[in-house]
């Protein structure tokens, strides 16, 4: 469907990212197109689903069927926001939740949306990225944690991970202002800086992290 959507707008590069489903897809394009992707922005999501990753799915998909639209919003809420965000925003949680619970997505559509989750990680003999790549993740996201988003980037050779602190699933809607100038200068960057000498990670692979 990218692909389709690039030739049709006569796009031939371009910049790419996706936000949790939204980055397992930009990986697989990544993987499969490398030659129609410029620069890469992978936010909130990973490159392999362990057991950790397919229980919380398994938990997000048996709230879905089980509670009411509100209550699931409230749920997703508590899981994919930052503490700190959510405590000091309670007048626009409540808001995001009533304005969920009235425009509900079709459950239908959430758990099929899961269940491409679940199998569309990449075969690691097939993963390589060659775009350059700024991973972001939130310090206290709980539906995929950092930890993963790192270790995704460890594998990527010419990509840099950035922890957004106090940020949950959401960086973009969180902290803006951190999130978008860093996103904004990186795709605006030279492409001399894929020159530039990495830092190594103490476990393995060429990145570097951004604060």
């Amino acid at each position: 469907d990218l692909v389709e959507l690039l030739d049709h707008l006569q796009v031939v590069r371009t910049h790419v990212m996706g936000l949790s489903l939204g980055g397992m897809i930009a990986q697989r394009f990544a993987i499969d197109h490398p030659d129609r992707v410029s620069r890469l922005v992978l936010t909130s999501c990973a490159n392999h689903f362990g057991p950790y990753l397919r229980a919380v799915a398994t938990l997000v998909g048996q709230s879905l069927r089980r509670f009411p639209p509100k209550l699931f919003a409230r749920t997703m809420q508590v899981l994919g926001g930052g503490p700190l965000y959510f405590d000091a925003n309670p007048q626009r949680i409540e808001q995001e939740i009533e304005q969920a619970g009235r425009t509900a997505v079709p459950r239908a559509a959430v758990l099929r949306q899961l269940r491409c989750l679940a199998a569309s990680e990449p075969d690691p003999d097939e993963y390589h990225i060659s775009a350059p790549t700024l991973v972001i993740a939130g310090e206290h996201d709980s539906l995929i944690p950092h930890c993963y988003a790192r270790r995704m980037a460890r594998v990527i050779p010419d990509s840099r991970f950035m922890l957004v602190p106090e940020a949950g699933h959401n960086p973009f809607n969180e902290c803006p202002d951190q999130v978008l100038p860093a996103i904004i200068e990186f795709l605006h960057a030279s492409e001399t800086a894929k020159a530039e000498p990495q830092e190594h990670d103490q476990e393995s692979g060429p990145h570097r992290d951004a604060a």
